[in-house]
């Protein structure tokens, strides 16, 4: 864990040796993310690139070209019986504030 704080999130030893387990944690979040979204700006260009070069037919979204774990991280599929069920709260909300 040491190795990954000092080579691959930046920090000294004494900084990750005064750190609290949460703060450690918020910093490899934002550094992955970061990183992520680094990738994801070099797989949108690279996409422009490649599709102003290739015939409709075989154009590829930047997710298709270089797939990365925050495309399923991303996404929040919510079902009927949640998004009923987030409604009729608000509705209840609403309605104790009204009264």
């Amino acid at each position: 864990m040491l190795d990954e704080a000092i080579s691959e999130i930046g920090l000294t030893r004494e900084e990750f040796e005064n750190m609290e387990w949460v703060d450690y944690q918020r910093r490899v979040i934002y550094h992955y993310k970061r990183e992520a979204f680094d990738w994801d700006r070099t797989r949108v260009l690279a996409s422009l690139i490649l599709n102003t070069n290739v015939s409709t037919v075989h154009q590829k979204s930047p997710t298709q070209l270089i797939p990365l774990w925050t495309d399923k991280a991303n996404r929040k599929v919510i079902t009927e019986a949640d998004r009923d069920r987030i409604l009729e709260a608000i509705r209840r909300t609403e309605e104790c504030q009204k009264n």
